[in-house]
């Protein structure tokens, strides 16, 4: 998938002056496009469905992850919801990668129920990272 056209579908929607609110909302700590939640979720489902095989490309949420715009970042979460149940104890480390960049409670809120429900479907997960 293709982040930049995303990117565009984005900005198209885009309101400027909602950028400035979510920007301050944010303690001015990330740059935003103007794009509400709605919005953003309704253009990146249609988008997803461009991805018909059952595989999670990294690719694009490493890409979506270096774009300046929050907006990119939580539809790269969104995509990780949308395919939460092909993720296994192999992506812990990538999600733990991407806590650690760009972290704000916004995204590991987020993260964390996804590594939750890897640690669900994979108890031997938590023992192990305890480990017991």
């Amino acid at each position: 998938m293709d982040v930049e056209e995303l990117f565009e579908n984005l900005k198209a929607v885009a309101n400027p002056n909602d950028a400035v609110a979510m920007k301050a909302y944010m303690k001015n700590k990330f740059e935003f496009l103007g794009v509400k939640t709605p919005a953003r979720r309704k253009l990146a489902k249609a988008f997803f469905k461009q991805q018909t095989d059952f595989v999670i490309d990294w690719n694009f949420i490493n890409e979506a992850w270096k774009n300046p715009y929050r907006e990119l970042q939580y539809a790269a979460l969104d995509y990780l919801e949308s395919r939460k149940k092909l993720l296994t104890p192999s992506d812990l480390p990538r999600l733990k990668k991407l806590a650690q960049t760009k972290s704000w409670w916004d995204t590991i809120d987020f993260l964390d129920r996804l590594v939750g429900s890897i640690i669900a479907r994979f108890p031997e997960t938590l023992v192990a990272a305890l480990g017991y």
